[in-house]
């Protein structure tokens, strides 16, 4: 039996150093590449079509909102799992300087509507589908957060789920004279990370309008389907 483990426990690791991909548990997360933006840094510009068609820009929102960008994929259960604080904290302070910009990578718009329905997201949901964004900020797991400041800076990089008090935290340094109290805590879940799909394509971060039946699908493996 412990023969049997052993080499299961193997094929997983060079499954995974194959693919590039990262698991969940069981093998050490790679970090983020050298030149992956970090907190600190200017986040770079993109802009990307909602499910609804409307392009959105990065940069309509310097000088007048602290953003939290969010990517995320429908098979991904550390991306569902903290979508409930998100709804919460969202609707708390959407009207405080304070926007959610989730980026989906790589899927289908139809299931990502299903998706927003299913889970009564009340935030603007982006389309990644090429996956020029998600290489530009290269996800080593998902979800990646990013809150980012009102002059464009990242003030925050996280890696899988991020914790709904962890926020609120941080959205009171960002944003004066608020009341960012948390409520009840929210602690990171066991597997609060998933492996982020590999972008092939490139750097650039302006993206077409999605298309349902030219995006590229990817199951709870990372595999196009």
């Amino acid at each position: 039996m412990r023969i049997k483990t052993a080499v299961f426990t193997g094929l997983i690791a060079v499954f995974f150093a194959l693919s590039g991909a990262v698991p969940c548990e069981g093998v050490a997360p790679k970090e983020a590449g050298s030149d992956a933006p970090q907190a600190g840094q200017q986040a770079p510009e993109l802009s990307l079509y909602s499910v609804e068609g409307k392009k959105v820009k990065l940069q309509d929102f310097k000088d007048k909102k602290v953003v939290l960008l969010n990517f995320f994929a429908t098979w991904c259960n550390p991306c569902k799992q903290e979508i409930p604080s998100f709804v919460k904290v969202y609707d708390r302070f959407k009207d405080r300087d304070f926007i959610i910009l989730a980026i989906d990578i790589q899927e289908k718009k139809e299931v990502v509507k299903e998706f927003i329905k299913k889970f009564e997201i009340n935030y603007p949901v982006l389309i990644d589908g090429m996956g020029k964004v998600s290489k530009m900020y290269q996800p080593v797991n998902l979800p990646l957060n990013l809150l980012i400041d009102k002059s464009g800076r990242i003030a925050v990089r996280q890696e899988g789920f991020f914790p709904e008090d962890k926020l609120l935290a941080e959205l009171a340094k960002l944003l004066p004279n608020i009341d960012a109290a948390p409520g009840v805590k929210t602690a990171a879940p066991a597997g609060a990370s998933a492996a982020a799909p590999a972008a092939t394509h490139s750097a650039s971060a302006i993206d077409a309008p999605p298309a349902p039946d030219s995006s590229t699908a990817r199951d709870a493996g990372g595999r196009t389907r």
